[in-house]
């Protein structure tokens, strides 16, 4: 089951732009408007400024969506969210325990025609760019995306299961999130969000396995589609972007 975060009360800021249209979307302005015989995308900034503007041919339909958070501040560099809890979780050996958390997601705005999906702008909720830390040792550790729960900004509301294999009792105080097959859903009407599940096998005191479930997303949500950068670094690269990560320097 995939759990939803409410964005807040009004009309939702994802969905497809329809022609002549503007909106505020965390702090920017993003908007279609028509120029000869095509359609012209803009992006505009607290202060007016023009960040983006790009020419659409007939027939491509924008989207503005919530991305898994694998766009900044690295876009195709990133294959993983290294997240640190509010609260560490306590779970006693051969049991299991559910948790909601919230993981952070990126605005992604995406040109659509013909089953092809491509990623033409992107840029943070929150309007402060992402960091990044290392998870492991400095020489073999994985760069990932870094998010701390108590952060306040936006994030979607995920479930993690946390399952202890171990035949001592587990304290899990953050875990790492492989990029693939981390998907993103959205609810046009109401803007709420929903992401896969997350599940985390523990195998020892000190080691876990970490894999996005198959999600099932609630009546009325839209799952935001892979554009094709991603789509195609997933198939030519293959295992080197792993959907399951191995925590083995702590958890």
């Amino acid at each position: 089951m995939v759990e939803t975060v409410a964005s807040g009360p009004g009309e939702s800021v994802f969905g497809f732009l329809s022609e002549g249209s503007r909106k505020s979307v965390y702090g920017h302005e993003v908007s279609i408007s028509t120029t000869g015989d095509s359609h012209v995308y803009e992006r505009t900034d607290s202060s007016g400024n023009v960040v983006n503007r790009t020419l659409l041919a007939p027939g491509v339909r924008v989207m503005v969506a919530p991305y898994p958070p694998f766009l900044l501040p690295l876009h195709g560099r990133l294959n993983c969210l290294y997240m640190r809890l509010r609260s560490p979780v306590v779970v006693p050996p051969g049991d299991h325990f559910r948790v909601e958390v919230g993981i952070p997601f990126d605005i992604a705005v995406i040109a659509s025609s013909k089953g092809r999906h491509t990623l033409i702008d992107y840029f943070p909720p929150g309007g402060v760019t992402p960091k990044m830390a290392v998870y492991g040792s400095n020489v073999e550790g994985m760069l990932c995306r870094f998010w701390r729960e108590e952060w306040e900004g936006p994030a979607a509301n995920t479930r993690l299961t946390v399952v202890n294999n171990a035949d001592v009792q587990a304290t899990v105080s953050r875990v790492v999130i492989p990029r693939r097959g981390l998907s993103m859903f959205y609810n046009p009407v109401n803007g709420d969000i929903a992401a896969s599940p997350i599940r985390m096998s523990v195998r020892d005191i000190d080691s876990a396995d970490v894999w996005a479930e198959e999600p099932e997303p609630g009546e009325g949500f839209i799952e935001v589609p892979l554009v094709e950068r991603d789509r195609r670094l997933f198939e030519a690269l293959g295992p080197l972007v792993p959907s399951r990560i191995s925590m083995i320097w702590g958890i």
